[in-house]
């Protein structure tokens, strides 16, 4: 089996087509056209349309909240309460 990357297009046979936002150990989690966001396992059956490979996002929602709470912080002028 060979991991996808963030960007690969699927058509699933219970979802249809979409992209592949997200990749976890366990779960691709894919927005499909007509159905959001849904995780899929990664050994789940689907037909890849575009293999986008080597794109693994290697960033935690940590890391992003961490930024963005620095950023605010910064732009703000005002320190916490």
């Amino acid at each position: 089996m060979k991991l996808l990357g963030i960007g690969s297009r699927i058509d699933h046979p219970e979802f249809g087509k979409g992209v592949i936002t997200n990749v976890s150990s366990k779960d691709y989690w894919v927005t499909f056209m007509d159905n959001g966001l849904e995780t899929i396992a990664l050994n789940d059956s689907f037909e890849v349309i575009e293999a986008a490979e080597n794109e693994v996002d290697t960033i935690s929602l940590y890391d992003v909240e961490r930024s963005l709470r620095d950023l605010l912080r910064k732009w703000n002028g005002v320190g916490e309460t």
